[in-house]
């Protein structure tokens, strides 16, 4: 009997044997443990081979339901064509991997975005047919991204509507940004921000020492500012701007600067036609010697035009409330513009009035109060309202009225027949008592027929006197 055989030593074998089994143990726990989604597929078939737990949770999947399942059947149709050429790509050896990101459909319908690595791998013949995905889930990134993008658009839109930017300037390295809104307000394409030697350069001569000086100080000082600055643009526009900082520091340095920027052109053309606007409201004022006021109920505040400070003679300060302006008044007139106030305020009554008025400096003046009731929710919230000096025509009137009483009594007692006819319609306005010895009529017949006194000419000279008469009223001849 004899017994043959050979031996091999296979050490080595067993040791690759082990050391295939560690790597397939190795990745079977990267399989089944990893935090990302992995896929097995077929390059041939382009379906699922198989797939981890995180896959299937990332897409909504139970175990084992994405295995056969076509590739595209997951992947969003708008993605389907990048992701098959870079497939392909990498399945001819074009590629050796590669990464994108893509919308994957899920199993209830919904979109979520991965970020996904895809490379080739033997299968156990040694082929490279079967491919391998690893899928991480980037859709929180995405829609923060999205609502950034929103946010930036909405930023850019608000800042266009507004005219406002944003910028930044780098203390260390000298460098400056401008937001797309900045360089619109320059007249400047977006591009490469200016030196700061050349941005101080739009700016007015005047402006720009301030501005350079309040930056100095916002760079060794960290002292913020808010300026309101005249400049010209790059394509020779003369426009505001309003330019605010805030330095920012680290350990008590100054870093950066960050600020807004803002075309306030608008606003201040508006100011100044306000101020014009103003200025001829306060001539017109001097001149007609009238001014405005309002009263707001709700808050007790008083405000008045620089006129009704002069009219009453008081410095411009806080003008006196609602109830205190009545102190100006005497007795008299304080009680009828204290009812007139209250019935604005409880009926929603305008009121016009005339009034005396000593003013804070003791002179006596006439004043005329005009006041209209601001209704909101049918409750008076405001008065507001004119004050005029009618002094001089109160004056005037007195001195009319006096004139016609002296006028009166010299005619009521003058022998001779005096009347005041108002033309061109003839009618009297006034007659002496005398007509009534003279003429045999009293002035009441006058007043009634004013084609009377042709009865009292003798007819001799009536054609003559209708004659002269006709002249003057047309204006052909003076009165006689």
């Amino acid at each position: 009997i004899k017994v043959r055989g050979a031996i091999q030593d296979i050490t080595e074998l067993k040791k690759a044997e082990e050391r295939l089994k560690r790597s397939e143990d190795k990745f079977r726990t990267l399989f089944e443990k990893a935090g990302l989604g992995i896929v097995l597929g077929d390059t041939q078939t382009l379906t699922i081979h198989t797939a981890n737990a995180e896959m299937e949770r990332f897409l909504g999947y139970g175990p084992g339901e994405l295995a056969g399942k076509d590739l595209d059947s997951i992947t969003h149709p708008e993605d389907l064509g990048k992701d098959l050429d870079q497939f392909y790509g990498v399945a001819a050896g074009e590629l050796p991997q590669y990464y994108q990101e893509k919308r994957y459909i899920r199993k209830d319908g919904g979109v979520v975005w991965g970020g996904l690595t895809a490379t080739m791998m033997p299968d156990e013949n040694g082929e490279l047919t079967l491919g391998v995905g690893m899928v991480n889930d980037i859709t929180w990134r995405k829609e923060a991204e999205e609502k950034l993008k929103q946010s930036e658009a909405m930023l850019r839109e608000t800042g266009r509507i507004t005219r406002v930017g944003g910028w930044e300037y780098d203390v260390g390295s000298s460098q400056g940004y401008w937001s797309e809104q900045v360089f619109e307000i320059h007249g400047m394409e977006p591009g490469d921000t200016p030196s700061y030697e050349r941005c101080m350069e739009f700016f007015h001569p005047k402006d720009r020492e301030i501005l350079i000086a309040a930056n100095k100080r916002a760079m060794e000082d960290g002292e913020p500012y808010d300026l309101e600055l005249r400049m010209t643009t790059a394509q020779g526009k003369d426009i505001w701007a309003r330019a605010i900082c805030k330095p920012v520091l680290e350990n008590g340095k100054v870093l950066k600067l960050k600020g807004t920027f803002q075309d306030i052109t608008e606003r201040k053309q508006a100011e100044d036609a306000l101020k014009r606007s103003e200025e001829l409201l306060n001539q017109t004022g001097r001149i007609a010697r009238i001014g405005g006021w309002e009263h707001d109920l709700i808050t007790g505040k008083a405000t008045w035009t620089q006129e009704t400070y002069n009219i009453i003679e008081l410095e411009q300060d806080e003008p006196p409330g609602p109830g205190e302006h009545l102190d100006y008044y005497p007795p008299q007139s304080r009680a009828l513009l204290a009812a007139a106030l209250e019935k604005a305020v409880t009926e929603f009554e305008p009121f016009d009035l005339e009034l005396e008025c000593t003013t804070a400096k003791g002179k006596r003046i006439w004043a005329r109060a005009i006041g209209k009731p601001v209704v909101e929710d049918g409750k008076c919230v405001k008065m507001r309202g004119a004050f005029q000096d009618i002094t001089e025509r109160k004056q005037a009137e007195k001195a009319l009225k006096s004139s016609e009483e002296r006028y009166r009594r010299l005619a009521e007692n003058a022998p001779d027949v005096i009347y005041r006819m108002s033309l061109p319609d003839g009618t009297y306005e006034y007659v002496s008592p005398a007509s009534l010895n003279i003429l045999g009529y009293a002035p009441e017949e006058f007043y009634a027929n004013p084609l009377l006194i042709q009865e009292v000419i003798h007819s001799d000279w009536r054609d003559y006197f209708e004659r002269e008469w006709t002249k003057v009223l047309k204006g052909d001849m003076e009165p006689y």
